[in-house]
């Protein structure tokens, strides 16, 4: 048996393959310092179901992959396929998860849900922070988040998050969920040339862990601000107010809609009550340099 806290929330898993054990610790395995949120998180291997039902949701996302999803009950759903999947139940107090096969994706998102269920927001956002005080950097994939972001440590920004971070609703806490931050060859020609200790990825990306930035985890902030990035290079760069309509879609998108029906209910309450508690704005990503 496994166990180790996830911000606050005790996780105990039994039966890990040592691949699924190292995945485990490197995604979900942060040494950030929360005190007990009163929800546990079980993890446990079950057998392959005889006889899947059909799915008769929606798919769920997870990162590079689609899975099919069953919704059994309330708070209760099947997630993946005859040889991997998930068996997720959300309660109050806990989530139960029981997994057959090896698929991190499946496990991810019962993690992930699981999380959600307990109170925490998902931000995915680059998150940067000055004196103790966090602006998330909202916007789709490809808008240049991870390259904004690197511009903004050498004005100097300490990083929070490249791609993620989980938020604390009622203290306004972000808690980075990553590793370093991930740039295109051409970025980092472009954005880092004098920055070393850049490592190849896997997907054709160059990895920077924080710790060659001198930057160890773990790494939190309290949320101050959002930004929502527009790439324009017709225009030159600048700050710009976000009219509150612009920030809840942006916020929607970052944060993705959740399985439970509770947990988009909590998500629904939370925007009008976060909303002025946050500066909003828009930076242009134009033709002039960024002024940060």
């Amino acid at each position: 048996m496994k166990e180790f806290s996830v911000l606050g929330r005790p996780l105990r898993a039994y039966g890990l393959s040592p691949g699924l054990d190292a995945w485990l610790r490197a995604h979900w395995r942060f040494e950030h310092e929360v005190e007990d949120a009163g929800f546990g998180i079980s993890l446990e291997p079950c057998p392959p179901p005889r006889d899947l039902p059909p799915a008769n949701a929606p798919p769920v996302r997870a990162p590079g992959i689609e899975l099919p999803c069953r919704v059994l009950g309330r708070e209760h759903w099947l997630i993946g396929g005859p040889r991997a999947g998930v068996r997720l139940h959300l309660r109050t107090d806990g989530s139960d998860i029981a997994f057959w096969g090896e698929e991190p994706a499946a496990l991810f998102v019962a993690l992930y849900e699981s999380l959600r269920a307990s109170g925490l927001v998902p931000l995915h956002a680059s998150v940067l922070a000055r004196d103790g005080q966090a602006t998330a950097l909202a916007a789709r994939s490809g808008t240049g988040k991870s390259s904004t972001l690197v511009q903004a440590l050498a004005a100097g920004w300490q990083p929070i998050a490249e791609d993620f971070a989980w938020l604390e609703p009622d203290s306004l806490r972000l808690f980075g969920w990553d590793r370093g931050v991930h740039l295109w060859p051409d970025a980092r020609r472009r954005f880092a040339p004098d920055l070393p200790g850049w490592l190849p990825g896997p997907d054709g990306k160059l990895f920077l862990p924080w710790e060659a930035l001198g930057e160890p985890g773990p790494r939190a902030a309290r949320l101050t601000a959002v930004a929502l990035l527009e790439r324009d290079p017709a225009r030159p760069s600048a700050w710009q107010p976000l009219p509150p309509r612009d920030a809840v879609r942006a916020l929607w998108e970052a944060i993705g809609v959740p399985l439970s029906e509770t947990s988009r209910r909590a998500v629904a309450a939370l925007l009008p009550v976060l909303l002025p508690r946050i500066h909003l704005r828009r930076l242009v990503l134009g033709r002039t340099p960024l002024p940060l």
